[in-house]
């Protein structure tokens, strides 16, 4: 509400959205060419003002792990992995990534959230994929870790997957 009273003679949305507000009492959206390309199809009530590099300011943790060599690099199999709330892995997520699976023979796939914890969702998680034709030890399933282990765990996976058409904001 204090935005639809236009509380200041400019206003200026910058991180918490991904998109418009919405309000036309929002004047400007922060944001970059990588973001909200010139001739972008993204339509804004607000003008948006393109900072020349990217709106993100960025310092990482300071418990991050040094990156580490590729799983594959040392013989492992080829892993794919995703790190996406359980909620964005719709069917057409699931048959993507079974896809890819598919036509990686040997491959396997890690997937991590919060709701892997849960047995039903573990369990339905499973289900989908096998009816999708991947057998269940191609599949590994992690449930949420304190913030530096699931940094680390990025070093178990070759490839990350994205979700669509929601994707990860911030892996």
């Amino acid at each position: 509400l204090v935005f639809a009273r236009k509380p200041a003679p400019v206003a200026i949305t910058w991180l918490g959205y991904w998109n418009t507000t919405g309000m036309t009492t929002v004047d400007y959206v922060l944001t970059d060419p990588w973001t909200t390309p010139e001739g972008s199809p993204q339509r804004f009530t607000e003008a948006p003002l393109r900072l020349p590099d990217s709106r993100f300011c960025y310092a990482p943790v300071t418990y991050a792990p040094e990156v580490a060599p590729l799983p594959s690099a040392s013989g492992r199999t080829f892993t794919f992995g995703s790190f996406n709330r359980y909620d964005k892995l719709g069917p057409g997520v699931l048959d993507a990534w079974a896809g890819i699976l598919q036509r990686v023979p040997l491959s396997r796939l890690i997937i991590k959230n919060s709701a892997i914890a849960i047995p039903q969702a573990r369990d339905a998680l499973s289900l989908q994929f096998a009816a999708r034709g991947i057998a269940p030890d191609r599949i590994e399933l992690r449930a949420r870790s304190p913030h530096a282990a699931m940094l680390a765990e990025y070093g178990d996976i070759d490839l990350g997957l994205d979700t669509f058409p929601y994707n990860g904001g911030l892996t």
